[in-house]
C-alpha cells in the first residue's frame, strides 16, 4: 500500500505536495489508497466509462461479500490448498475477472465501484450510505485511521452468514427495514464472532451487548424518550432480552415472577445477576442496572 501524507481526491491529476504543506498536515487525514486504486483511476479516469449508482453499488457489495464468505470458507476447509485469503481489493477484481473473463473489463468494473465510493464520500455525512462506506473500510480506500482489518471482515461476513440463516431476518416485500428483537440480534452477532458455539469472552459478550444496545430502537417506556440515559437504555436492553428468553423457556430461573419483580425494582442482585447469566447478557460495569434494583 501507498501512503499519501495529504487530504485530496483521488481523481486528481496532481499528487505532489509542498513542503509547506507537508509542516502543516493532520497525520490522522492521511489518505491510505492502495496502488491498485491508483491504477484503475489513472487507467479509466475520462474515457467515458458508464457511471455506478449507490443502489447498485450496494447490490454489488452484497453479491462480493457473499462470494468472499464462501472462498474464505473454502480455504479454511482444504489447508492441504495452502491458499490463504485474499485482501478484499484484490478478491473484487479476481472475482469480476471469473464473471467477464478479461482483466481489463474487471479491473474497469473495480473502477466504477471506486468511483462510485468517491461521489458517495464527497455527499454530507447524513446523506452517504453506511453499507458503501463500511465497504470502503474493507478495500483501504478511506483515511488511513479508517481502514479496517481483514479479520473484522470475517466477523462481518460471518454475521451475514447468521443473518441469512435466521428466519426471522426475512427481508420484507414491501423492502421496508429489517427488523429483530435485541434477543436475536444478541445470539446472531455471538455466532458472528464465535461460529463453534456460545461466545464465552465476557468482555467481548459485554461489548457486543452495548453496541446494540446503543443502536437499538425503543417505542415505549423511558428508554423511547429522545434524552434516555445509558442507563435507562441498558436497563431497558437487559429487560428486553431476559422477557424474550422467558417467553421462549430459555431461562428456567425467571419462572415465576421474578421478571415481574423486577421490572418493578424488587429483586436483588445476585437473583438478577444469575438471572441474566442464563439468559446470556453481559454488561460490563453492572452499576447500569444495580440502580433499579433493590439490594
Amino acid at each position: 500500500h501507498e501512503v499519501l501524507l495529504r487530504p485530496y481526491c483521488v481523481s486528481d491529476a496532481e499528487i505532489q505536495i509542498t513542503e509547506q504543506e507537508h509542516g502543516t498536515l493532520q497525520l490522522s487525514d492521511a489518505l491510505l489508497h492502495p496502488p491498485r486504486c491508483r491504477r484503475a483511476f489513472a487507467q479509466f479516469s475520462g474515457r467515458g466509462i458508464d457511471s455506478m449508482s449507490v443502489a447498485q453499488l450496494e447490490g454489488e457489495i452484497d453479491r462480493i461479500f457473499d462470494a468472499k464468505y464462501k472462498a474464505d470458507q473454502h480455504a479454511q476447509q482444504n489447508p492441504e490448498e495452502d491458499v490463504a485469503p485474499a485482501a478484499l481489493l484484490d478478491f473484487v477484481v479476481d472475482y469480476y475477472l471469473d464473471l467477464v473473463q478479461y482483466a481489463s473489463l474487471a479491473e474497469a468494473q473495480l473502477y466504477k465501484i471506486l468511483a462510485c465510493i468517491n461521489e458517495d464520500s464527497l455527499l454530507p455525512s447524513y446523506k452517504q450510505s453506511p453499507k458503501v462506506a463500511l465497504f470502503a473500510r474493507f478495500l483501504g480506500f478511506c483515511p488511513l485511521k479508517q481502514v479496517l482489518h481483514h479479520d473484522v471482515l470475517g466477523m462481518v461476513l460471518q454475521f451475514r452468514h447468521a443473518m441469512g440463516s435466521n428466519p426471522n431476518l426475512q427481508k420484507p416485500e414491501d423492502g421496508s427495514p429489517v427488523t429483530l428483537p435485541l434477543k436475536d440480534a444478541l445470539e446472531v452477532a455471538g455466532a458472528a464472532v464465535n461460529p463453534s458455539g456460545p461466545l464465552r469472552d465476557g468482555p467481548a459478550s459485554a461489548a457486543i451487548f452495548a453496541a446494540l444496545v446503543s443502536h437499538a430502537e425503543f417505542t415505549a417506556g423511558a428508554a423511547a424518550a429522545p434524552k434516555a440515559t445509558e442507563s435507562v437504555r441498558m436497563w431497558n436492553g437487559i429487560l428486553s432480552v431476559v422477557y424474550e428468553k422467558l417467553k421462549s423457556g430459555q431461562c428456567k430461573r425467571l419462572e415465576g415472577d421474578l421478571l415481574q419483580r423486577g421490572e418493578h425494582s424488587r429483586v436483588g442482585v445476585s437473583e438478577w445477576r444469575d438471572a441474566m447469566a442464563e439468559a446470556g447478557v453481559v454488561v460490563e460495569d453492572e452499576s447500569g442496572w444495580r440502580e433499579f434494583l433493590e439490594v
